[in-house]
């Protein structure tokens, strides 16, 4: 059976994956997914964010979506995160397990509030950087923080 996962790239689109069931080819696919070198991070203690380690050095763009949801989840606005993110569950007897439902359906609500409020700015840019800033970590607080991810919409 496969293992259930969670693409976001950053042009805010999420795509469903199912990974192999086996360590090794879970990193293969990983790798094949987001590209060179992986790193983890972990930001909510049932999901592991797998990021290109060297994402930023190497100009990837900047995912703005896991950066507001790993702020989110975190409480505090954490540094900038560059490339496509695959979350997955945290580590299995043998391999990564499922990403949970509500944490997957979180991160989709989160794209798209960072996708609407990215899109709003086309009309009317906002203020500042740090007026930019402050609205995108808002709509991932409400999301995260919503009883359910419909009430944050």
């Amino acid at each position: 059976m496969a293992t259930t996962a969670l693409l976001i790239n950053p042009n805010h689109q999420t795509t469903g994956l199912h990974l192999p069931d086996k360590a090794d080819d879970q990193a293969r696919v990983l790798r094949e997914k987001i590209g060179g070198t992986l790193n983890q991070g972990i930001y909510h203690r049932r999901a592991v964010l797998h990021i290109a380690e060297n994402g930023r050095s190497e100009g990837l763009p900047a995912n703005l979506v896991v950066w507001a949801l790993a702020s989110a989840w975190r409480g505090i606005p954490l540094y900038p995160i560059a490339g496509p993110v695959v979350i997955t569950g945290p580590d299995g007897p043998d391999g990564y397990l499922d990403i949970d439902e509500d944490l997957r359906a979180q991160a989709e609500d989160v794209a798209l509030a960072v996708q609407e409020t990215t899109s709003a700015w086309r009309q009317q840019r906002p203020q500042s950087e740090d007026a930019a800033v402050e609205a995108i970590l808002a709509c991932a607080q409400r999301v995260v923080s919503a009883p359910t991810c419909q009430d944050a919409r």
